[in-house]
């Protein structure tokens, strides 16, 4: 397992492509809003979930699927859109993932790659690929007053996809 930082200063602002060619949770430490999005007709997933430090998940917060109440699996208790990230913790972890299909049991789900981090003044937007056909499928933006721009990281090999039970 290997560590990626993403942004070290606020002052370096870039467009960063990450290199692992893996599955990776995104770890950061801020309260705001979190937007998660899809232009996929696929099932996409996204677990949100509280963290100590960018490789121990506390409590999965939010499970968000894009399907939410229009066929995905009982697993998932909302659709995508915009959550609120505060109460007693500040540092989270989000696991992406995909199927290749509409809600079908059938249908296997991947661990979703982030492709690039975009650090912004007071958050980010990161973006993931599907492993299996390298095309970008979802897209998550935070937001907030608090947010640490050296917190931002991706956890190569992240545990906590895919989340047990989807």
């Amino acid at each position: 397992m290997r560590h990626i930082l993403i942004a070290a200063a606020s002052a370096a602002i870039a467009t960063l492509a990450l290199t692992t060619g893996a599955r990776a949770d995104v770890y950061f430490c801020g309260q705001g809003n979190l937007t998660v999005q899809s232009p996929s007709t696929n099932e996409m997933g996204m677990i949100v979930a509280t963290a100590t430090n960018p490789t121990t998940a506390n409590q999965i917060v939010y499970k968000l699927d894009n399907y939410y109440k229009e066929g995905a699996g009982a697993y998932w208790t909302q659709g995508y859109g915009t959550v609120q990230l505060t109460g007693g913790t500040s540092c989270w972890l989000l696991a992406a993932s995909s199927k290749q299909s509409t809600p079908s049991g059938s249908s296997q789900w991947a661990c979703d790659i982030p492709t690039a981090i975009i650090p912004q003044p007071n958050g980010f937007t990161v973006s993931w690929m599907d492993p299996r056909n390298y095309q970008v499928v979802q897209f998550a933006n935070f937001t907030g007053p608090s947010f640490d721009p050296n917190s931002l990281y991706a956890y190569a090999g992240g545990p906590n996809c895919p989340p047990a039970g989807q």
